[in-house]
């Protein structure tokens, strides 16, 4: 029984590196998969740092990873910004085909109180457990 979360990751990671990897052919210019894969990685740490709202950190960290492992300036600017640009617009793409394709029969609604009475069995069993 494999883990799949791990399969998810994995495949997470290299579909955002093919998406760079296709914008880099898109401008004219494909490095080696090693620069994409590299400058991703250590370009995409940039992300974590504590900056309100994120606002070009991780595009900043990938342009500079990109150009430090052997990129062109330029082509490596144009290949992340079309990358966030994908990145950031297809999950939204697909939520709001979602949100038109559910069903009309059933509207949503949130039941605080059906949500508190499952998770208080949930929460005294983990007291007595001690965990």
């Amino acid at each position: 029984a494999g883990d799949w979360k791990l399969v998810g990751a994995l495949a997470f990671y290299a579909f955002d590196n093919a998406v760079l990897w296709a914008a880099f052919h898109a401008y004219g210019h494909a490095p080696q998969i090693g620069v994409v894969v590299m400058g991703y990685l250590v370009g995409s740490l940039a992300g974590v740092l504590p900056i309100p709202a994120g606002l070009g950190v991780l595009e900043g960290g990938l342009i500079g990873a990109l150009v430090l492992y052997g990129a062109p300036a330029a082509p490596a600017a144009a290949a992340v910004l079309l990358y966030r640009g994908i990145s950031l617009s297809v999950p939204v793409a697909l939520g709001a085909l979602g949100c038109t394709r559910r069903p009309r029969s059933r509207p949503l609604r949130l039941d605080a109180r059906g949500a508190q009475r499952s998770a208080v069995p949930e929460l005294a069993a983990a007291q007595l457990d001690g965990s």
